[in-house]
């Protein structure tokens, strides 16, 4: 707690970092077909 409080952006930081690499593996999953397909 007192961590998430003396350090908030990083945190935020921290969870943002994470969400977007899920992103990226969703979206490179999700393009991959239409890569090869177009290939």
């Amino acid at each position: 707690m007192g961590l998430r409080v003396a350090q908030p952006q990083l945190v935020v930081r921290e969870l943002t970092s994470q969400n977007n690499s899920k992103f990226k593996i969703i979206n490179f999953i999700i393009n991959t077909p239409r890569i090869n397909a177009g290939a």
